[in-house]
């Protein structure tokens, strides 16, 4: 919980330092302190009855610094945002800016909603708040409902109103009916009463039904909510459509829509497993980020032989995958590719040496990486798992980068050597971060006090 504070923090000042924009140096400080924990950490940060609830948890205590990310998920009728780990820097640049912005008030300016989806961010999702009356329209009475003969004359209207909805194109009401059908269903506790609920809602939902609610995802707004819930309730049938929808809708728009609900639904893992060998690219790599977000572990052999396809991007994806999966042989094979000939396969792949807490720690294997690495943004990610690992073979490692053998080295290479040292030991980094506060470069001198300001 402390981290998950500490990094929910972090955007709340990144978010007032893109706000004021009087300081470009701080922007990047503040982008590098988000960074920080992005590389190795997931967040979830969710408004609960105006609260922010962080990681599942809500705060023990009221935090002010907090308060700047509440106000802009108010301001957008944002619900939840989902960080997963590995975020880089332009997709948190790029949240931050959309947060920071006014909501737009003509209806042809794009919503954050949409502004996060046309950006591809495929690390960070932005979701709708889902409170509101078209979400719970369930009546007491409906859903109480005893008498063969009342739950018969119910689902007849309800038929009526849907094959009205359906004629008239009013996706909302059509999905809200079905969504009420499903709630109804589960609330139901006598098993015939239940049967009939769960047979009016299969005669209901049609694959011509959910490929409408589907294809009007990206323009549902905030009834968004109640068509995911009624394609989740329609479990592989409504996996099926979207995955379908997804490979076949020649608008980007409806294919991130769909691509965002099957995060949801959780569902078509075989036909997803399947895709990993499809001839487009970028198929294949939905296919393995979704089995990721599912956190397929039965489809670890498949997402592990995935990690030879001949498209980088996809390798890369494959990468992200298994270490959601969160399994040792996941991560082992994870590791195999840091020798990947893709710079950011390599980049992504240092995360499999940051194994679980208590376990055994080697980092020879990455200080010899490094040694042969010449890309620098690969570099960088192997000096902050370094201070993440804090081995005494990686800290001398890194005390040697911040002193002699980092001397010529980027400014970038030199902020993230030090930064790696002063997360790993606090104490060994001071003298070091003193003497760069002579630096010649403005932005390692302010990466320098910030972190003297952290240690002190």
């Amino acid at each position: 919980m402390p981290n998950s504070i500490l990094f929910a923090k972090s955007i709340a000042t990144l978010l007032e330092e893109v706000q004021s924009a009087a300081d470009m140096t701080m922007v990047r400080s503040g982008l590098l302190r988000v960074r920080r924990f992005s590389r190795s950490h997931g967040l979830t940060l969710e408004l609960s009855a105006g609260s922010l609830i962080v990681n599942g948890e809500k705060p023990q205590k009221p935090d002010q610094a907090l308060r700047r990310i509440v106000l802009a998920m108010t301001t957008h009728e944002v619900g939840r945002i989902i960080l997963n780990p590995g975020a880089v820097p332009r997709e948190l640049l790029k949240l931050a800016m959309a947060l920071v912005r006014p909501k737009p008030q003509e209806n042809t300016e794009a919503s954050i909603f949409e502004e996060i989806r046309d950006a591809s961010l495929w690390y960070i999702q932005v979701l709708r708040a889902t409170a509101g009356t078209d979400t719970d329209t369930t009546t007491p009475a409906a859903a109480h409902l005893e008498a063969p003969d009342d739950v018969a004359t119910s689902i007849r209207a309800m038929q009526r109103d849907a094959t009205a909805a359906i004629a008239s194109t009013d996706v909302p009401s059509l999905a809200g009916i079905l969504a009420n059908m499903a709630r109804i269903e589960k609330a139901t506790a006598n098993c015939d009463l239940k049967a009939q609920w769960t047979n009016a809602f299969d005669q209901l939902a049609t694959g011509e039904v959910l490929r409408t609610l589907v294809i009007a995802l990206p323009t549902s707004g905030h009834h968004v909510a109640t068509s995911i819930a009624v394609l989740k309730r329609a479990g592989d049938a409504g996996a099926d459509v979207l995955i379908e929808q997804l490979l076949q809708s020649e608008s980007i728009d409806v294919r991130r829509a769909c691509y965002d609900a099957l995060v949801h639904v959780r569902r078509g893992t075989d036909r997803l497993v399947s895709l990993l060998e499809h001839a487009q690219w970028f198929v294949a790599r939905n296919a393995a980020c979704l089995l990721g977000a599912y956190q397929s572990r039965t489809s670890e052999p498949e997402l592990t032989r995935a990690l030879t396809h001949a498209d980088e991007r996809v390798r890369a994806a494959v990468v992200a995958a298994l270490l959601q999966l969160d399994t040792p042989t996941a991560r082992a094979a994870v590791r195999g590719a840091i020798h990947d000939k893709a710079p950011e396969v390599r980049r992504r792949a240092v995360r499999g040496f940051l194994v679980e807490e208590g376990a055994p720690v080697n980092a020879e294997k990455l200080l010899k990486a490094l040694g042969r690495e010449t890309e620098l943004d690969v570099q960088v990610e192997f000096l902050y798992a370094l201070g993440t690992l804090a081995t005494p073979e990686a800290v001398q490692k890194l005390i040697r980068l911040c002193s002699t053998e980092g001397k010529y080295r980027p400014s970038e290479f030199r902020i993230a050597a030090a930064e790696a040292l002063a997360s790993a030991r606090l104490g060994a980094s001071v003298p070091l971060l003193r003497a760069m506060l002579k630096d010649p470069d403005v932005h390692a001198r302010a990466a320098a006090r910030h972190l003297i300001r952290a240690v002190s």
